[in-house]
């Protein structure tokens, strides 16, 4: 930090800013709040709540998962309803393929013949 002795302008009159005064050149910052300490006290509560909750999510989260522990009677009523699943799309693709000849080559050059296919 360099520090300057007090400069005179040719007048006579110190080029420095009086005491208590800031410098010219200088950014001033004001803040007003209107924060009661009630009001303070509040704001701190509910950050700390806010941070207790989060918290407890996070702990609830890592040791449980975010889906519930199910049981054998439900995997297996969750393993039947992919079986119906699959069943229902073999049984549609079959009602789909049900016009085709056998031949791949012929059924695509029928369907590329006939527009509306």
């Amino acid at each position: 930090m360099v520090y300057h002795k007090a400069s005179h302008t040719g007048s006579g009159r110190s080029s420095q800013p009086l005491a208590g005064q800031p410098p010219a050149c200088a950014a001033s910052v004001t803040g007003i709040a209107e924060v009661s300490p009630l009001g303070a006290q509040v704001a701190g509560l509910t950050v700390d709540a806010a941070i207790r909750e989060d918290a407890r999510l996070d702990h609830e989260f890592n040791n449980e998962g975010c889906l519930p522990a199910l049981g054998t009677a439900a995997v297996a009523a969750l393993e039947d309803l992919d079986a119906q699943l699959l069943q229902n799309e073999i049984d549609r693709a079959t009602q789909l393929s049900s016009g085709w000849t056998g031949n791949l080559a012929d059924d695509i050059a029928d369907r590329e013949l006939i527009p509306s296919l």
